[in-house]
């Protein structure tokens, strides 16, 4: 199986060269404005300034008071970790515990940051224990799309205006390739980097849970590498390439 790419449409914010300070933006399927830089945990979304809101410092506040409670009994270790409200929307809060913390792979390399979170809902005049866990934080994407794991397939250097990938949906897809559900990558081309957001397109009906293939995909730029570091935009911040 070859490596196909797609014809790219392009959103342009800010018309630029390989030396701009202004990204050039290269997307197939940009989402509204209001929710163009969202930041995603586990399904919800919120803006990214929200997690530079001081902790919470109102421990009467009823779902500070049960989200507090419920901390003792499902993160172990964490009951007296300071508490960061990033949403309250539809009768759910969402809780930061801590701050996020970047993850490191081999060698070091950063491999996105997680954020441990408590959720709680109201509930017939009282808030209770929604779900808790640790995201991986990632940028928000519009239903019917999941971000897609990608490396490259074979070397890049300054002239390349084509990048071969492999591609490898996140989601439940029964151990199937996703070929013909790849969307056109979204590609941000700055001054020093060129960041790719790659998602696909889930296959309807129930999947199976298993490991999935990578599938070949060609990504044609709009302009040439150049020396910029590739970045996978997949993760909010977004981080370096790994080989």
């Amino acid at each position: 199986m070859g490596f196909r790419g797609v014809a790219v449409a392009v959103f342009v914010l800010t018309v630029a060269g390989c030396g701009s300070e202004d990204p050039v933006v290269d997307s197939g399927h940009p989402p509204p404005p209001e929710r163009a830089n969202l930041i995603s945990c586990d399904g919800r979304s919120f803006p990214p300034e929200a997690l530079k809101r001081p902790f919470v410092s109102d421990e009467s506040d009823p779902a500070v008071v049960e989200a507090r409670k419920n901390l003792r009994e499902v993160m172990f270790g964490m009951q007296d970790s300071p508490l960061r409200e990033v949403l309250r929307e539809g009768g759910e809060v969402l809780f930061g515990v801590g701050d996020p913390k970047t993850e490191q792979g081999d060698g070091g390399a950063p491999q996105g940051q997680t954020m441990p979170y408590i959720a709680v809902r109201a509930d017939d005049g009282r808030f209770r224990f929604a779900n808790s866990g640790g995201c991986t934080l990632r940028p928000h994407v519009e239903d019917g799309h999941e971000i897609a794991a990608w490396r490259l397939a074979s070397a890049a250097g300054p002239d390349s205006t084509e990048l071969d990938l492999w591609v490898n949906e996140q989601t439940c897809n029964s151990g199937k390739n996703a070929e013909g559900r790849i969307d056109d990558p979204v590609v941000v081309y700055g001054p020093d980097t060129v960041t790719i957001q790659v998602t696909t397109r889930p296959r309807g009906g129930g999947q199976n849970c298993q490991s999935n293939p990578d599938t070949p995909y060609r990504l044609k730029l709009q302009e040439p590498l150049g020396n910029r570091t590739l970045l996978d935009g997949g993760y909010s911040p977004p981080i370096p390439l790994t080989p």
